[in-house]
């Protein structure tokens, strides 16, 4: 995990105009006060743009929040600061999505749009419900997908995650749940330029898979210099457990 910057670090980094206008005396104990992640960087109205870049970069948790949906149904995935599950708590649990395959007919679709939505049960304590709905483009059709995504949007209040190999199938059903700010992919080693533009464009988090590790890593590396930020890793095709062998 890397280390994040001292009180000192930041100050030194900060206008020191000690106007006050962030609440503080001074610079310092604003910098303190940023130390200890108790105050925004945005308090400040007069931080260069390069610093709050260096800043958020070395405060960023090891794992980047991600958010999709709209409210009130919006999720939040990542943002933890913890990489054991037994040092503390996971702040945003998994999601759970039901999967929707567009080469099903339209009956076997609306059925399953609507056991998800009704699906709820408790366990040790907990109430426990899908978040989400996974449309998956099997048909290859973009005509197709576009249908499905209306008949989401239509039949529940759901996130949506759309799933595909062809970026002109996912554009379409894009249009017909924008509002809904969907997560969209896989973006793999065949397409991630077509659905890193698709991502840019529309301002939406993207999930990129690959087979093993190091592929994975290459493909997040190519999709940030494209300028994307909000990414979601799969390693899920094949299994952990291949991706370390050596």
């Amino acid at each position: 995990m890397r280390e994040l910057p001292t009180a000192i670090e930041i100050y030194k980094m900060l206008p020191k105009k000690n106007c006050g206008e962030c609440k503080f005396p001074t610079c310092l104990a604003f910098a303190m006060q940023l130390a200890n992640k108790k105050v925004s960087l945005e308090d400040c109205p007069y931080v260069e743009d390069s610093v709050k870049t260096t800043l958020e970069e070395s405060g960023a948790p090891p794992i980047r929040r991600v958010k999709f949906g709209a409210p009130p149904e919006e999720l939040e995935i990542g943002d933890e600061t913890e990489m054991y599950r037994h040092e503390k708590k996971f702040y945003h649990p998994t999601v759970l999505a039901l999967a929707i395959h567009d080469n099903a007919d339209e009956q076997e679709q609306m059925r399953a749009i609507e056991q998800a939505c009704s699906l709820s049960f408790e366990r040790v304590g907990q109430n426990i419900r899908l978040d989400a709905l996974a449309l998956y483009n099997d048909s290859n059709d973009a005509g197709t997908m576009e249908s499905l995504a209306k008949r989401a949007m239509e039949k529940s209040g759901l996130p949506i995650i759309l799933f595909g190999d062809s970026p002109d199938a996912i554009k379409n059903a894009v249009k017909a749940c924008e509002s809904r700010r969907p997560l969209i992919g896989m973006a793999s080693t065949s397409n991630l330029d077509g659905m890193a533009a698709l991502a840019g464009e529309m301002k939406l988090p993207l999930c990129v898979t690959a087979d093993n590790l190091e592929e994975l890593a290459g493909l997040a590396t190519r999709a940030k210099e494209k300028g994307l930020q909000d990414l979601v890793l799969d390693l899920t095709r094949d299994g952990l457990s291949s991706s370390w062998r050596t």
